[in-house]
């Protein structure tokens, strides 16, 4: 009981903020960064002081980096507008350095993916309220855009579609291991019991945030997510019946068609909105390349270094002209991460920031040649990552801090399973 306890407070102090963060709107406001910032540095700073284990190369590098990025800043007199976003990075980054560091075995990392599970359901399960009691409202106050689409926790619609659809992911990937695990009785009815218990969590969030995903109407969050779901089943069933041929791998065939089942109850009930949009989705596909071929000139302008983080909507507003102003303004993103970052730290930290990502990508790929348990875990962190990086090719979550947060999360999780000691 004191291990649970201590697992959903202290080692679970990650978590908490980016729940925290969800709740704020998704911590977009630039006063929500910076009150955040502050208890991720106090952590890193107490994990530092403990020493166990020591910051790796990786981790120096990019302590390095960002205290290069914000001199820089200062030197070139951007701080004020900077100081948002470069809250917000590190906030991301203590908590990649932190997990792992707080999630030491098998058991704490499993609770806190359950944790996470629980809380982004309970979440899901309060946005799907509001929105069936209302959809032209979001906690009782008019929607300020994208009305009749679920958008809770965030203004958003299609940022909400990528923290659903990353949720969905890893709902699935806890559902395969639930059905999987041997559950041994004494008796026929003990089995059934421990089995609905642990089929519980897994399935109640993936029927929650399923049917959120779907109302939110996100063309290309919805078809990347069930992509992404249906990507991570095959892998893992693949290398499940690979790993363990024979009667038990055929007594587990069943696990497709309850996915299936699933997905096409979730479709039933919600499904008709994201349906009619791709009727539709040809509509706007003018105004993006547009906006995406103005981004492409403006970055020309500054290549190596951009206009300092913080600058996009200055930059969106010193670009506009005559022709598309209108699309600029109304979009207020570049509705892909790779410009947007771009525009802002330029191709130097650009490419700085995706070699740190691919580094760790890679990292916990390797890892799945290296560990004989939680690997269904560790190729959810995978798809998880990869879903939210496609989606931030034509849309801005990974600009939303909490979801910048909640990815680092996840990475750190993957890194707590290569980390943890064997049998621990």
């Amino acid at each position: 009981m004191a291990d649970a306890f201590h697992t959903v407070t202290w080692r679970a102090l990650p978590v908490w903020m980016v729940a925290v963060a969800l709740l704020l709107y998704g911590a977009d406001a630039p006063l929500a960064s910076l009150v955040l910032f502050w208890p991720a540095a106090l952590l890193v700073l107490v994990l530092v002081l403990r020493g166990r284990p020591a910051p790796t190369a990786w981790e120096l590098a990019a302590g390095f980096c960002l205290a290069a990025a914000a001199l820089l800043h200062v030197l070139t007199q951007r701080w004020p507008s900077a100081a948002p976003e470069m809250a917000a990075l590190c906030l991301s980054a203590g908590l990649l350095f932190a997990v792992p560091r707080l999630a030491r075995t098998r058991r704490a990392i499993t609770r806190l993916i359950d944790l996470i599970l629980i809380l982004a359901g309970l979440i899901g399960l309060a946005a799907f309220l509001d929105f069936v009691i209302d959809p032209s409202t979001q906690w009782g106050r008019p929607r300020p855009f994208h009305a009749g689409r679920l958008s809770a926790p965030f203004l958003s619609a299609n940022t909400a579609a990528t923290f659903y659809g990353a949720i969905l992911i890893f709902a699935g990937a806890r559902l395969l291991e639930a059905m999987r695990r041997d559950v041994p009785a004494s008796s026929n009815s003990d089995r059934f019991g421990e089995r609905a218990r642990s089929l519980l969590v897994p399935v109640s969030v993936l029927l929650v945030c399923g049917t959120d995903l779907f109302l939110s109407a996100s063309r290309a969050g919805i078809s990347l997510a069930m992509t992404g779901l249906l990507a991570l089943l095959v892998w893992d069933s693949l290398s499940h019946w690979r790993g363990r041929p024979g009667e038990k791998g055929a007594r587990q065939a069943w696990v497709p068609t309850v996915f299936v089942g699933l997905s096409g109850l979730v479709f039933l009930m919600s499904g008709t909105l994201y349906a009619s949009r791709l009727e539709a989705g040809l509509l706007d596909l003018a105004d993006r390349t547009s906006a995406y071929a103005a981004y492409w000139d403006a970055l020309r302008l500054r290549p190596l270094f951009g206009d300092g983080l913080g600058s996009f909507a200055f930059t969106n507003d010193v670009i506009a002209t005559a022709e598309q102003a209108a699309v600029l303004q109304d979009q207020g993103a570049a509705h892909n991460v790779l410009l947007q970052w771009g525009l802002q730290t330029g191709l130097v930290g650009t490419t700085v920031m995706l070699t740190f990502l691919a580094a760790m990508m890679e990292g916990v790929r390797r890892g799945l040649s290296r560990r004989r348990r939680q690997r269904t875990q560790l190729r959810a962190v995978l798809v998880v990552a990869l879903f939210m990086a496609g989606h931030g090719m034509v849309d801005y979550a990974l600009e939303i801090p909490a979801m910048s947060a909640l990815l680092a999360v996840w990475l750190g999780l993957g890194r707590a399973i290569l980390w943890r000691p064997r049998g621990g």
